[in-house]
C-alpha cells in the first residue's frame, strides 16, 4: 500500500516545485487554505527555511498541485 503522507521537503523542493506550478506565494497560500497576508508571509518563511514544512503541509500541497508521486485529486461528482 503505498503512504499518502510524503515526509517532508527542503525550502528549495518546496519552491520548485509551486514554481513548476506556476503558482505565487499568495497563490499557494490560497490553495493551503490560508488567508491571503499571513499566508503569503508563511509561504516566504516556509520557502526561506524559517518555518518547517511539516509532512502534512507538503502533502497537502502535492495533492492539491497534482504533483503526489502515489495519489491525484478528482472532482467528485457523486
Amino acid at each position: 500500500m503505498n503512504n499518502l503522507i510524503q515526509t517532508t521537503a527542503t525550502p528549495d523542493q518546496f519552491k520548485a516545485l509551486r514554481l513548476k506550478a506556476g503558482l505565487t506565494g499568495e497563490q499557494t497560500a490560497k490553495l493551503l487554505g490560508l488567508s491571503e497576508s499571513s499566508g503569503r508571509q508563511y509561504i516566504n518563511k516556509l520557502e526561506n527555511g524559517k518555518t518547517v514544512i511539516t509532512p502534512q503541509i507538503w502533502t497537502l500541497f502535492l495533492l492539491a498541485t497534482n504533483q503526489h508521486p502515489n495519489f491525484e485529486l478528482r472532482e467528485n461528482n457523486g
